[in-house]
């Protein structure tokens, strides 16, 4: 199983989502951005790395929202998710071809990855909580 940090990312109380590009695993499908957890790395140190890297962007890791396990056709994941404010950066997506800030009447309308999907109330719940 891989470990996998992902990064919900507030601005002006919308979250930011990230589409995969067409020749990744899961190409064409939204999602809170991150990735593989690394060896001796903690989920908010893979968040820092991986946002850095893939959009350029340098956010600040706050507080767990949650985890949970799913199982894909070859290969299962476990998704820890960590809600995240935007500190700095221009954003320059590297492995994404779409970006977008979505406000929470819009999140379950996006085709998140599988995994991502298990997030769409909690995400709500901490959106409506901010406004």
């Amino acid at each position: 199983m891989t470990d996998v940090a992902a990064a919900v990312i507030f601005k002006d109380n919308k979250v930011f989502l990230a589409r995969r590009g067409a020749a990744q695993r899961l190409g064409g499908f939204w999602e809170f951005p991150g990735g593989k957890i690394e060896q001796g790395e903690s989920g908010a140190e893979a968040i820092i790395r991986e946002i850095k890297e893939e959009l350029g962007i340098n956010v600040q890791v706050g507080g767990l929202i949650g985890q949970c396990v799913h199982h894909y056709d070859t290969w299962s994941i476990r998704l820890i998710v960590y809600e995240c404010d935007w500190i700095s950066g221009r954003l320059v997506p590297r492995v994404h071809d779409d970006t977008a800030w979505v406000g929470a009447d819009e999140l379950a309308s996006y085709s998140l990855a599988p995994a991502d999907v298990h997030f769409v109330e909690p995400v709500r719940a901490i959106m409506l909580s901010r406004a």
